[in-house]
């Protein structure tokens, strides 16, 4: 539990006390502990402190579309046949369009999904509906890929009610798109806060509070956050000597 204190004598006579010297004490906590108020102490002159700053943004991979298939009863006339190497070629239509553009960073725009039937091999017994698209406009970077979901989704063959784990499978397309980091924590002690940056990267503020009081005796907790850059808080006061 880190903690810096120094401490600095001081006359009586600067605060009127006669018979008995005075010290000031500063200690700053750079971790969560607990401090407890010597005696002859009611006051804090100065608290100061910072939470910790805001995270900078970051790429993180996220599903930007899909194409999925779902078991779909259905009333519609027939419709034409599609197989999961069908579905699996619009996946991978959707990833070379992607990484056409190049594989850094740069904004996309991917059109609002299309619908379709398609049946098993019959023609007229099981149908199922294929999502082709999912409405997304952002930022990307790197290249994009293909993400089966469930993993034992097949990319061939016909598609069966056995072909499916769950009511959906498919074919996610990933890539790394920027999110904003999060805001940074706020610090407490003493009952007071000391807030933390922005978020993106915000640096945390110096607060001050002045002529705290606090109870000669008693146990007060520090918070300190631990995610990011040199928070604390610093407490003045004077002491008996």
């Amino acid at each position: 539990m880190p903690r810096i204190s120094t401490t600095a004598g001081s006359s009586a006579r600067g605060f009127g006390l006669f018979g008995q010297g005075v010290t000031t004490v500063t200690t700053t906590f750079t971790s969560s502990t607990t401090w407890t108020a010597p005696a002859g102490v009611s006051n804090l002159s100065v608290v100061s402190g910072r939470g910790s700053n805001g995270q900078s943004d970051f790429w993180t991979p996220a599903n930007i579309t899909r194409v999925w298939a779902e078991q779909t009863p259905a009333a519609e006339p027939y419709a034409p046949y599609a197989s999961w190497a069908t579905a699996y070629s619009e996946a991978q239509n959707m990833v070379n369009s992607l990484n056409s553009s190049g594989t850094g960073p740069r904004t996309i725009t991917i059109p609002g999904s299309k619908k379709y039937l398609v049946s098993n091999a019959t023609g007229y017994v099981d149908y199922y509906g294929l999502d082709v698209g999912l409405d997304y406009s952002g930022y990307i970077n790197n290249a994009a890929y293909i993400v089966l979901d469930p993993s034992s989704t097949p990319t061939s063959g016909n598609m069966t009610y056995a072909s499916f784990p769950y009511y959906y499978a498919g074919f996610f397309i990933y890539a790394d798109v920027l999110a904003t980091g999060p805001a940074g924590t706020a610090s407490t002690g003493f009952g007071q806060t000391f807030p933390g940056g922005a978020a993106s990267g915000g640096t945390a503020p110096i607060t001050v509070f002045n002529n705290v009081a606090v109870t000669p005796g008693a146990t007060y907790t520090i918070t300190i956050p631990t995610d990011n850059v040199s928070p604390y808080i610093t407490i003045q006061y004077t002491a008996p000597a």
